[in-house]
């Protein structure tokens, strides 16, 4: 099991923080305000750490994915002069949803035996929710309103994961994030202008 030279209680000190700054981060952005993208950059260095440090390794190493794309957002955003999100919000079509679909199953059967093989604390729910976010943090970055679907069965996957492995601020921010992915699912898809592309603009 990784080694850190802190404390238990700063382990829930970090948690603590990246837990407020990911429901400000997650609500901002579920009102089409690119302001949460810098906050979410501060939550995931933070979430990476507490990962790490409880053996999650797939949720830690998705943190690095999340990392850049955070900051892709950030950018992305900023060039569009603070507009709102959703003014850019689009679907995927159902062949994309259908491979999409198929990627997570098969990612998720590959990623557990790596994880597992690693010495990873429940690996097969690990992989489901690291794979399930890598794809749903894709589709928010570009604009996708199928993100929010997924990012609602990713949460409650979350929360399960969380309360076995004693996470309960993340327990409990997940379960909020159930939530805001519902009324980011609302949002974009109601109080929106759809948009017929299906091919992804940078």
């Amino acid at each position: 099991m990784p080694s850190f030279a802190f404390s238990p209680a700063f382990v829930v000190e970090a948690e603590f923080l990246s837990f407020v700054l990911g429901l400000v981060s997650v609500a901002l952005l579920a009102r089409g305000d690119g302001r949460g993208w810098p906050i979410g950059v501060v939550m995931v260095v933070l979430s990476a750490w507490v990962y790490w440090k409880t053996s999650l390794l797939g949720s830690a190493a998705l943190q690095l994915y999340y990392f850049p794309t955070q900051l892709l957002g950030w950018y992305r955003w900023s060039k569009q002069d603070g507009a709102d999100l959703r003014n850019a919000s689009r679907r995927l079509t159902k062949g994309r949803l259908l491979f999409m679909l198929a990627c997570w199953l098969l990612l998720t059967l590959g990623a557990s035996h790596l994880l597992a093989f690693s010495g990873g604390r429940f690996p097969e729910v690990d992989a489901f929710v690291t794979i399930g976010s890598l794809l749903g943090q894709t589709l928010i970055v570009l604009s996708f309103v199928e993100a929010w679907p997924v990012y609602l069965l990713v949460d409650v996957v979350s929360v399960a994961l969380y309360l076995k492995t004693d996470l309960y601020f993340y327990a409990a921010m997940f379960l909020v994030f159930c939530g805001l992915a519902a009324q980011g699912w609302w949002k974009w898809t109601r109080e929106s202008p759809l948009s017929e592309r299906t091919e992804p603009r940078f």
